[in-house]
């Protein structure tokens, strides 16, 4: 006689990561609940889906207020007199649309530096926002000197992701980016920091551990010394989204998690009476003494009135 398990997330690995809705069709399935399904860290990666823009209608104020520009090539065929890339420059306002013909993607400056040039002679403007994607011909020195001597505002679109590259990562929401519509995030499984379109779908991270508890500090904060002389609102030690809600040691190793737990239980002391007190901080004291020596950190000198 067999028993079918009733765990929706062990017949989600079983077959493949298939949606629940899905696995319920077949019929010796269709009483499975809603286990811990939903808290499976592969789906997300490999099938969460971005929502889509909406349209905008939004334009600029006015003419060469704002200039989308993008390269593109190399192309297999090259023109008479070789060149195998082009740049196309679009205005916000009146989708007007130039385009350039390069030899190599790193004639990009030398084009737009002309481009800027017609449109303060020609047409008696300035270029204000440079809207880009992130190639590495816009992030160059000369580019960056070239957009900062004329006050032009950098603004950076992401690329389009990788088909095979995984649907999501597990991060920590940071901020917002001030040039771009992205999320700032802080990524779990590289330890850096990184950038997500603002249409992105953010899941929500799994429920932290309970079993190692995080050691706060216990000194009572003191207000900046500079800060006696005003009228100062106190801050108080609450806050809206504690790390310790959405970081969890769950993912470590078991020999890790102790290593953790270890240095929280370690109480620092608040006076010298109290670390003299304890053998191993007077250990750690002596091993530092003996390093400044070893190094010859100081020089003792003879005591003078």
């Amino acid at each position: 006689m067999s028993v079918i398990s009733n765990s929706s997330s062990l017949w989600n690995k079983r077959l493949g990561h298939v949606p629940l809705k899905a696995i319920k069709k077949h019929e010796l399935l269709r009483h499975l609940k809603s286990d811990s399904h939903q808290h499976c860290i592969v789906c997300p990666l490999a099938k969460q889906t971005k929502l889509p823009f909406q349209l905008s209608n939004t334009v600029s104020a006015s003419t060469f207020d704002l200039l989308h520009c993008d390269i593109w090539g190399p192309y297999r065929v090259s023109t008479y007199d070789g060149k195998r890339f082009f740049v196309t420059i679009a205005d916000d306002h009146t989708r007007f649309t130039w385009i350039f013909l390069l030899h190599s993607k790193s004639n990009t400056t030398v084009v737009l530096k002309e481009f800027f040039a017609k449109v303060k002679n020609i047409f008696s403007a300035s270029v204000k926002i440079l809207r880009t994607d992130s190639s590495s011909e816009f992030f160059s020195t000369d580019f960056k000197e070239f957009l900062s001597t004329l006050g032009v505002e950098h603004q950076i679109v992401p690329k389009c992701m990788d088909k095979f590259a995984f649907r999501a990562i597990t991060a920590v929401l940071v901020g917002y980016s001030s040039t771009q519509k992205e999320y700032k995030l802080y990524d779990l499984q590289n330890n850096s920091f990184s950038k997500e379109k603002c249409a992105t779908d953010i899941s929500p991270l799994t429920e932290p551990s309970t079993s190692i508890e995080l050691r706060r500090s216990s000194r009572p904060s003191k207000s900046l010394v500079w800060l006696q002389d005003y009228v100062t609102k106190q801050v108080g030690n609450s806050c809206a989204y504690p790390i310790s809600s959405y970081v969890t040691y769950s993912p470590l190793k078991p020999p890790y998690q102790h290593m953790l737990a270890l240095h929280s239980a370690v109480i620092e002391p608040k006076t010298f009476k109290e670390a003299i007190s304890d053998p191993k901080w007077v250990q750690a004291m002596k091993q530092e003494v003996v390093a400044l020596e070893d190094n010859n950190t100081w020089t003792i000198v003879d005591f003078q009135n």
